[in-house]
């Protein structure tokens, strides 16, 4: 395999986060806010598996949304509803709990019209996935977030024909509109494509991934405080896996900027989300599951390690980095942005792949 390469960012700092790379490639350092790394190919090790021990629980947050069975789809839990911004384009949905079994299928039912499904958690409890996430009615992008952190087992799948984006973000702004997870919202104001991701809590919650995620029609991003993945991801267009220092806005293509991505500080009467709940952190999202042939491992101090080939690379992770291990990560583009420290074992990255584009 030919080497390619990736962008690795430190946004809030003029000087470039410290790298720790576990594996046998090549790297090469570029002694300023960018930095390319090129790998080589790379031992695959075996991908990580989780039990979660949630009762799956799909609990809408009001009536605007409906959740049940339906056989005819083979639906777990079939959703419908939401509340649609005035441009028709925009879907929402709020979430008390959002938790899927081995087995459950959670299906957004949508208008053809729509073009984004937004999905938010408020209830102050993390949401672990083993199931499959489906979109049926339209092409739309589908957006998870979760304030209090989100956790995908092994058996978690994708049937979504856009893009799919996971976060903990508490807030999604449209223009001068804003989305607040944690309070009640205008709906039909926030029209257009989202410009922004607010992550008002002093340290975000995290983000663990072992699933194989895939998206044929766009997409997948993986954004949180901190992100540990050790599932293969797939995608059409670009894989995005960014970490987010707290108190501070994620915004999206922003003129110069390189990757089309700034961080602006949050205004003090914006940092909320910490007196609502607490955002769990790495360990706190291992704690209670049950996991085999993993890559991260936690300690009883709560410390929580990527592990390479060997014991000597056992790398611990911190609040802010973004760790991947076991993992292949293909996309015609393919993104890393660290708010601390990037940590890569025993991995994979396919750029340049070009898939076929979507069908109309």
């Amino acid at each position: 395999m030919n080497p390619v390469s990736f962008l690795f960012i430190s946004p809030v700092s003029s000087l470039v986060s410290q790298v720790r790379v576990a594996l046998s490639g090549r790297f090469e350092i570029d002694r300023s806010l960018k930095m390319i790394v090129r790998l080589g190919g790379f031992a695959i090790g075996g991908l990580g598996a989780l039990t979660p021990t949630a009762i799956a629980q799909v609990i809408p947050s009001s009536d605007q949304t409906q959740v049940r069975p339906n056989p005819e789809t083979g639906a777990t839990f079939d959703i419908t509803g939401g509340s649609v911004s005035r441009d028709g384009v925009n879907l929402f949905h709020d979430f008390q709990t959002f938790d899927l079994n081995l087995g459950d299928v959670a299906n957004f039912a949508t208008a053809a019209s729509i073009e984004r499904i937004l999905s938010t958690i408020s209830g102050g409890e993390p949401s672990r996935i083993d199931g499959l996430l489906r979109v049926t009615g339209s092409q739309a992008d589908l957006y998870l977030l979760n304030p209090a952190g989100l956790i995908f087992g092994d058996h978690a799948q994708l049937d979504v024909p856009g893009s799919f984006w996971a976060m903990t973000a508490d807030r999604v702004a449209f223009g001068d509109r804003e989305l607040n997870v944690l309070a009640s919202n205008d709906y039909g104001t926030l029209i257009g494509v989202p410009t922004g991701f607010g992550f008002s809590a002093i340290e975000p919650a995290a983000i663990v991934n072992f699933a194989a995620m895939d998206s044929t029609g766009g997409s997948v991003g993986l954004v949180g405080g901190t992100v540990a993945s050790t599932g293969n991801l797939t995608a059409r267009d670009a894989v995005q896996i960014v970490t987010v220092p707290g108190s501070h806005w994620l915004r999206l293509d922003v003129p110069g900027q390189i990757l089309g991505l700034e961080f602006d500080p949050m205004a003090i009467e914006a940092l909320t989300a910490q007196t609502v709940f607490t955002p769990r952190s790495l360990s706190d999202l291992l704690v209670g599951t049950t996991t085999t042939a993993s890559r991260l491992t936690v300690a009883a101090d709560g410390t929580v390690s990527l592990v390479g080939t060997s014991e000597a690379e056992t790398l611990p992770i911190e609040a802010g980095d973004l760790a991947i291990a076991a993992s292949t990560i293909t996309a015609d583009r393919v993104q890393l942005n660290a708010d601390r420290n990037l940590i890569a074992t025993t991995s994979t990255i396919d750029a340049n792949h070009r898939r076929r584009p979507r069908c109309p």
